[in-house]
């Protein structure tokens, strides 16, 4: 690929990774609040009536949006993969594929294990326990997730800064051969003019020197 795709690849990967942290925000934003929390722990013995399924709720909601990040970040290794060995080289991209696979294994972990998460049925004591334990476990790769992403910009944002480099050091030279180009067709211009010049002179002087023999 030419240095403008490969500038116009890494763009498209960086201006990705903002969705997949939209995404994850959204994972943050189902995970039941700090304060209703503390509430489970403080009536830790005695039932919450609605809270069980107030959390069931959640559950859910938070597997969709589990589900959104699973299936966005396939979507977005697969094309990293696709287009990044050229740019990366071996051993860095497998580095890469290889935390791409730590993290899918890690999300299938968690909605695992959100998804298996029996809320309705526990006692208050072991709600507080179990939503501790989602929250951890979903922080966790919420963590990993970004994390990567972190360390990806960091080496991807060192390529583009080269590659404009690149580029506005390839527009300094195009304009210097195009001014050097002008300079030159100048030059053969004025060439042109002196030649002929002194071909008119030199065809006056002639013409004069015919006409003093004529005269003669």
């Amino acid at each position: 690929m030419s240095d403008a795709d490969n500038l116009a690849t890494i763009n498209k990967i960086i201006e990705e990774h903002y969705v997949i942290r939209g995404h994850i925000k959204l994972v943050g934003d189902r995970l039941a609040d700090r304060e209703a929390l503390l509430s489970l722990e403080n009536a830790r013995d005695s039932l919450i009536p609605g809270r069980a399924k107030d959390l069931s709720e959640e559950q859910s909601k938070l597997q969709q949006a589990l589900s959104l990040v699973d299936e966005g970040l396939k979507n977005h290794f697969a094309f990293e993969e696709g287009v990044l060995p050229s740019l990366l080289g071996g051993i860095l991209m497998r580095g890469f594929m290889l935390e791409h696979r730590i993290i899918q294994n890690e999300i299938q972990k968690v909605k695992a294990a959100v998804t298996e998460a029996n809320l309705e049925v526990l006692s208050p004591g072991e709600l507080v326990s179990q939503e501790s334990q989602l929250r951890e476990v979903v922080s966790g790769v919420c963590r990993v997730v970004e994390g990567h992403a972190t360390k990806e910009e960091a080496i991807l944002e060192m390529m583009r800064r080269a590659l404009e480099q690149e580029k506005t050091d390839e527009v300094k030279r195009e304009a210097i051969l195009k001014e050097l180009a002008l300079l030159e067709e100048m030059r053969r211009l004025h060439e042109w003019t002196v030649f002929g010049q002194k071909e008119a002179e030199e065809e006056e002087k002639t013409e004069t020197e015919l006409d003093s023999k004529a005269s003669v």
